[in-house]
C-alpha cells in the first residue's frame, strides 16, 4: 500500500520487508493497493516487487496493469459492466480472478463467492470463464498446485451448484467429505485482554467545538473530504466557512465532523476533520471497525448524538453504534479487539443490517456506507483521509491543516 515508499531511491522499510519475503526458499507472492496509479509510477511499483491489485479498476486500468504484466483480484465494486467487457473482449481470463473483499456480516449471510461469480455473470462474464476465474486461475496465483480443478491427484475440495444462474450451492466437499454444518459449533475462545483494547476516554460536549480559531469573527478555508456515491475515495475539497466567536461553524455550513480518539492508550490524541455529503439529517455514527489503524472514529452533524455514540463505543468495548434524536438507534458489538465479534453470524447479520439502515436513513449515500465510513481513517486510498495525527494527502503522505487560512 505504501507506493511511496516503494519506488523511493532508498532503502525504505516496505523494500527491505520485501527482499526478506522474496529471498527466502519460497518466494512469496505480494499483493498490492494501487487504485490511483499509472504510467512511470505503476511501472516503478511493479519493479518493486509487487505485481497484484485488488482495488477498484476500470477498464482502462484492466489494459495498462494486465500490459505491465500485473494480475488483477475482482472485487464486486469492480465488477462493472465495461470492466467485465474489458476482460472478455481481450481474453483476461489468465490474468484476473474473482475475489471476495470487505463482505460485510449482513451480506455475508446471503452468500460470499458465489455472489461474486452470479454477478459475474450478470455484467457479461461467460458463467465457465467466472468459475474458471474464482477457482484455477487464483490457486495458480497463489502457487497452490493441488487444488483449482477437479482432476486426478488434485485435492476434493468442491461444492455442488444447483444451476449457474444462481450459483447457490446445494453441497460442499472437503478432502472429498460432504462437510456437515454443527449446531453445536464451540465458541471461539480469546484472551481476557483482548476484550479490554477500548482504552481512550469517554467524549464530552466541549470535544466537538472547533473554538480555537486565530480570529474572532470572518471566514475559515477548510480542507474538507467529499463523500462519493460509489466506493471508497473521497475527493479533497477547499470550503469557506463561518468563524464566530472563534469557533468554526460547521454544523451552519452543512458539514459533518469527522473525530479520530486514539484508543490504544498509548497517546490519547484526538483529531478533527470536516466531511461533506455524508449524513444530510441530525445524527451520528462511531465505530472502531475504522481501517487500518481502528482508531475510535465518530462522525456526526449533532453534538449531543456524537457524545452518545462515541460514549457507547467505549462501553461495549468496540463496534458500530449509531444515534439521533438523543437516543441511540441501533449498535453491533464487536468486542473482541474492537474489530470482532464472538457471537453468532446471524445475530451479527441482523445487528449491522440495523446500522447500516440507520446511517442510510440520515442521509449517508454510497455503495457501501459502512465501507465508506470505516475507510475515513485508511490513508492509502484516495484523496483526502484523516488518523489519530490528523489529516493527511494520500497521494504525497503530507500532513494537511484542517484550517488552510482565516480572514477576518
Amino acid at each position: 500500500m505504501n507506493d511511496s515508499d516503494l519506488v523511493s531511491g532508498e532503502d525504505t522499510l516496505i523494500k527491505r520487508i520485501i527482499r526478506l519475503c522474496q529471498n527466502g526458499e519460497r518466494r512469496l507472492k505480494i499483493e498490492g493497493h494501487c487504485p490511483a496509479l499509472s504510467g512511470a509510477e505503476l511501472a516503478g511499483f511493479i519493479r518493486g516487487g509487487v505485481d497484484a491489485d485488488h482495488t477498484q479498476q476500470t477498464p482502462e486500468s484492466v489494459l495498462e496493469k494486465t500490459d505491465m504484466g500485473m494480475f488483477l483480484e475482482l472485487q464486486a465494486k469492480s465488477l462493472t459492466s465495461d470492466v467485465v467487457e474489458t476482460v472478455v473482449s481481450h481474453g483476461l481470463y489468465e490474468n484476473v480472478a474473482l475475489v471476495t473483499d470487505d463482505t460485510m456480516p449482513d451480506h455475508l449471510a446471503k452468500g460470499h463467492l458465489n455472489q461474486i461469480l452470479k454477478l459475474a455473470v450478470e455484467q457479461g462474464m461467460p458463467a465457465e470463464k467466472a468459475i474458471y476465474c474464482a477457482t484455477l486461475t487464483p490457486a495458480r496465483r497463489m502457487g497452490l498446485h493441488d487444488r483449482g480443478m477437479i482432476a486426478p491427484g488434485k485435492l476434493a475440495d468442491f461444492v455442488v451448484l444447483d444451476d449457474l444462474v444462481s450459483f447457490c450451492p446445494s453441497a460442499a466437499y472437503k478432502n472429498a467429505n460432504q462437510h456437515i454444518k454443527s449446531p453445536d459449533a464451540p465458541k471461539a475462545v480469546f484472551p481476557d485482554h483482548f476484550y479490554q483494547s477500548v482504552k481512550c476516554r469517554l467524549a464530552l460536549a466541549s470535544d466537538f467545538k472547533l473554538n480555537r480559531c486565530e480570529i474572532r469573527e470572518g471566514t475559515a478555508t477548510v480542507n474538507v473530504m467529499e463523500i462519493q456515491d460509489f466506493g471508497t475515495r473521497v475527493r479533497h475539497v477547499k470550503r469557506e466557512i463561518p468563524v464566530r466567536n472563534r469557533c468554526i461553524c460547521w454544523q451552519e455550513a452543512g458539514l459533518c465532523l469527522a473525530m479520530v480518539f486514539e484508543r490504544y492508550g498509548k497517546t490519547g490524541d484526538v483529531s478533527y476533520g470536516l466531511v461533506e455529503h455524508a449524513l444530510t439529517s441530525p445524527g451520528a455514527v462511531a465505530t472502531t471497525w475504522s481501517h487500518d489503524s481502528h482508531n475510535l472514529l465518530v462522525l456526526g452533524n449533532s453534538v449531543e448524538d456524537m457524545v452518545l455514540a462515541q460514549n457507547r463505543v467505549v462501553h461495549m468495548q468496540g463496534g458500530y453504534v449509531t444515534a439521533r434524536g438523543g437516543k441511540i438507534t441501533a449498535s453491533a458489538a464487536l468486542p473482541v479487539g474492537g474489530i470482532l465479534s464472538d457471537g453468532s453470524l446471524l445475530k451479527l447479520s441482523e445487528e449491522l443490517a440495523e446500522v447500516r439502515g440507520e446511517i442510510e436513513a440520515m442521509g449517508y449515500v454510497n455503495s457501501n456506507v459502512i465501507m465508506s465510513i470505516s475507510t475515513l481513517t485508511l490513508l492509502v486510498s484516495p484523496e483526502l483521509k484523516i488518523s489519530d495525527m490528523g489529516l493527511f494527502d494520500v497521494k504525497t503522505k503530507q500532513r494537511v491543516p484542517l484550517v488552510e487560512k482565516y480572514e477576518s
